[in-house]
């Protein structure tokens, strides 16, 4: 991988740089710049370009395909959807009808969260979804993102900011246990948030 930013990854083959556009959710999870990078790929053809999007599991690239068949959802929008969203929320909030948490996604109002729901509720029940880290956790610490998450929308951040820095945090649980209180999420999202 040549360079990695929120929107896109510049992957080297053969000396040859290609931009692949990536979800802020696959970003977070992507290897250090230089490092060996493997990615799905979905191909999008346009009048006037083509141009690559990346996933790193196959679900999200499930996910993101079957977005791009819901009316007036085009790749950009799709991939906004998936950085607002982990895969395995969209999967549940898809499937339990929950309309408003799919608005709160920027760029995504009422009527296209209720045509997500309304065109992909059959659809997505066989979609794998690898929870990633805000999902797979733990019932005891799953309430404790929970209330960090509270305190972070109390103090100001919008909900997707605090999430994906909570996410960010949780993806350190393995080494380092003690970030399993909430005080710690807290402490670490925020230095996130204010520092970057």
């Amino acid at each position: 991988m040549a360079r990695k930013a929120p929107e896109s990854v510049i992957i080297e083959n053969h000396g040859i740089g290609y931009e692949v556009f990536i979800s802020l959710n696959t970003f977070y999870k992507l290897p250090g710049q230089g490092e060996e990078l493997s990615l799905l790929t979905y191909t999008h053809v346009r009048e006037d370009c083509l141009q690559l999007y990346g996933f790193l599991d196959d679900g999200e690239k499930k996910l993101f395909h079957l977005l791009l068949g819901v009316s007036k959802i085009g790749a950009r929008l799709a991939l906004n959807i998936l950085s607002g969203i982990t895969p395995a929320e969209l999967k549940e909030a898809i499937l339990s009808g929950d309309q408003f948490r799919l608005s709160q996604i920027p760029r995504v109002g009422r009527k296209t969260a209720d045509r997500i729901i309304v065109e992909l509720r059959d659809r997505v029940k066989d979609v794998p979804t690898y929870s990633g880290v805000t999902i797979s956790v733990d019932a005891n610490l799953r309430m404790k993102v929970d209330d960090a998450l509270e305190a972070l929308l109390i103090l100001g951040y919008s909900k997707k900011d605090a999430e994906l820095a909570l996410n960010k945090v949780l993806a350190d649980i393995k080494s380092s246990p003690e970030t399993r209180s909430v005080e710690e999420l807290l402490k670490k999202s925020l230095a996130l948030l204010t520092h970057g």
